[in-house]
C-alpha cells in the first residue's frame, strides 16, 4: 500500500513539474489598470500593443484573468463602429398654381438668405406641355444656407389637391438651363379631405433652391404644396487614427523604388509624404504585401511634387489592411528619401468580464490566440449592450514580459518517431533472419 502511494505522489510531483515547465506562448503582456465597470469592455491596440505582435494577421492575442484563465474576446470590426444618422430639415419654399389660361406664366420668384446676403431666385422658363399634359402647378425650394457631407440624401415633398388626381411631376436645379427633367413621383395617403400625396426622391449635388413643376391634363382644384424637407443620412466614424513612423526606409535600383517596413502589422488606411527638395515631381505606385511570402498588391497611385511654393504633405488613403511591407514605385526616380508619415487605424478588442479582475491582455506568439469570440456572439452583444463605441475603454499598463523573446522562436522539429520505428523494426527482423540463418547453418 505504501509502494502505490509512493508511485501516485510521484507520478503527481512529476506531473507538476511538467506543467511548470511548460513556458507560455505569448512574449509579452500589458495588465488592465481598471477595475470592470460593465458586462462588455474595450481594449484599445495602440502602437505599443501592435508594436508587441508578431503574427501578420495581428490575431496573436488573448485576453485572461488574474488566475490565467482565457476570457472570451474579439477583435471588433469596422461596421461596428459605424454609426448612421438621418435628419430631416425643413426647408423654404414659394409656390403658384397655374391656370391653363395663363399665357404667359406668371413669375415665381423666392427669396433666400446665404450668410449676410440675400439671394433671388426665378422660376425658370420651362416648356408648358410635356406628354399631352399642360403644367398646372410650380414651386421653388430653397435648399439648406449650409450642407455638410452626407452619405445619401432625399428630397420630401406632401402636396395636397381637392380631388385624386394624376400629375407628371418633375424638378431639378431651379437654376440651371436644362434642369427639371428629373421624374418626382407622388402617391397618395391615406383617405383624407383633402387627398394627400408624398413623394421622396433620392437627390445627388445639392443646388441653391429645386424647381418642381407638375403637368396634368387638366385644372386641380385645391393644389398646393404643404411640406418640404430634405433628409441626409450620414455615416460617422468612431473609430481612432494615428500617425506613425515607419521601421525602415531605403531607396533602392537607383531611386525607382521606394522601400519601407512598419514596426508591425498596423491597420494602414492612409500614407502622408512630403519632401523639402525644391523642384521634385514623380509619380508613384505605391504596393504592398503581408510579408515576402506574399506577392505585392496595388493600393494606390500618387504624385509628389513640390513645385508649388506652398507644397505640403500628400495623404492618400486606401482600404485599410494589416500589411508590413510597402513599396512605391517612382517615376521618374526619386533623387533622395523623402518624409513619411504612416496613418493606422486603431484596432479595438472587446472582452467579457468573466473571471476574476484584473485582467491581462497577452501578445506575441507564433500562433493565434484562443477564446475568440464569433461574429455572431459579438453581434448579439452589440443589440444587447448598445454599439459598440459606447463600451468602456480601459487604460493597459506599459509592456511587461511574459515569456519573452524565446516565444517567437520556431519550435524544434519533431522527432520522427514513425521512421524511427520503422528502422528499428527493419533492423530487428534483419537480425532476426540473421539469427535463424545461423541456427540453420549450425544445425546442418
Amino acid at each position: 500500500m505504501k509502494i502505490k502511494l509512493l508511485l501516485a505522489a510521484l507520478l503527481i510531483w512529476v506531473c507538476a513539474l511538467a506543467l511548470a515547465a511548460d513556458p507560455d506562448r505569448f512574449a509579452w503582456r500589458f495588465e488592465v489598470v481598471e477595475a470592470a465597470s460593465a458586462p462588455v469592455m474595450r481594449l484599445a491596440l495602440g502602437p505599443e500593443q501592435v508594436r508587441a505582435l508578431n503574427r501578420n494577421d495581428a490575431l496573436d492575442w488573448q485576453v485572461v484573468d488574474s488566475r490565467g484563465r482565457v476570457v472570451p474576446a474579439a477583435l471588433l470590426p469596422a461596421s461596428a463602429f459605424i454609426e448612421s444618422r438621418s435628419e430631416n430639415n425643413e426647408l423654404v419654399f414659394e409656390q403658384s398654381p397655374v391656370e391653363l389660361t395663363d399665357d404667359p406664366v406668371p413669375p415665381l420668384t423666392l427669396d433666400i438668405g446665404r450668410g449676410l446676403a440675400r439671394v433671388r431666385i426665378e422660376a425658370p422658363d420651362r416648356h408648358r406641355i410635356v406628354d399631352d399634359g399642360r403644367l398646372v402647378f410650380q414651386a421653388l425650394i430653397a435648399a439648406p444656407d449650409s450642407v455638410e457631407r452626407a452619405e445619401r440624401r432625399w428630397l420630401n415633398l406632401s402636396i395636397q389637391a381637392d380631388q385624386r388626381v394624376a400629375l407628371d411631376c418633375r424638378f431639378g436645379d431651379a437654376e440651371a438651363e436644362h434642369a427639371g427633367i428629373d421624374r418626382f413621383v407622388f402617391r397618395e395617403i391615406g383617405d383624407a379631405r383633402p387627398r394627400r400625396f408624398q413623394g421622396r426622391e433620392p437627390v445627388g449635388t445639392v443646388p441653391s433652391a429645386w424647381h418642381l413643376s407638375c403637368f396634368a391634363a387638366q385644372a386641380v382644384p385645391g393644389l398646393s404644396l404643404v411640406r418640404a424637407s430634405l433628409e441626409e443620412e450620414r455615416r460617422i466614424d468612431h473609430r481612432r487614427r494615428e500617425m506613425v513612423q515607419p521601421s525602415r526606409v531605403e531607396l533602392v535600383d537607383g531611386g525607382q523604388r521606394l522601400e519601407f517596413d512598419l514596426p508591425g502589422p498596423f491597420q494602414v488606411d492612409g500614407l502622408a509624404l512630403s519632401s523639402r527638395q525644391t523642384g521634385l515631381f514623380s509619380q508613384l505606385r505605391l504596393q504592398s504585401r503581408a510579408g515576402s511570402e506574399h506577392h505585392w498588391r496595388e493600393r494606390s497611385r500618387i504624385i509628389l511634387s513640390t513645385l508649388a511654393d506652398n507644397a505640403e504633405a500628400l495623404i492618400s488613403r486606401f482600404e485599410p489592411a494589416h500589411e508590413r511591407q510597402w513599396q512605391a514605385l517612382a517615376t521618374p526616380p526619386l533623387p533622395q528619401v523623402p518624409d513619411i508619415e504612416i496613418q493606422v487605424l486603431v484596432d479595438e478588442i472587446a472582452f467579457l468580464a468573466q473571471g476574476e479582475g484584473p485582467w491581462r491582455l497577452l501578445t506575441g506568439s507564433l500562433e493565434p490566440g484562443v477564446g475568440h469570440m464569433s461574429a455572431s456572439i459579438l453581434s448579439d452583444l452589440i443589440q444587447q449592450q448598445g454599439p459598440a463605441w459606447t463600451w468602456p475603454l480601459l487604460d493597459l499598463s506599459e509592456r511587461q514580459q511574459a515569456a519573452g523573446l524565446a516565444a517567437l522562436e520556431p519550435p524544434p522539429e519533431p522527432i520522427a518517431w514513425q521512421r524511427y520505428l520503422l528502422w528499428a523494426v527493419l533492423i530487428g527482423a534483419c537480425v532476426l533472419v540473421l539469427g535463424l540463418a545461423l541456427r540453420l547453418l549450425r544445425g546442418a
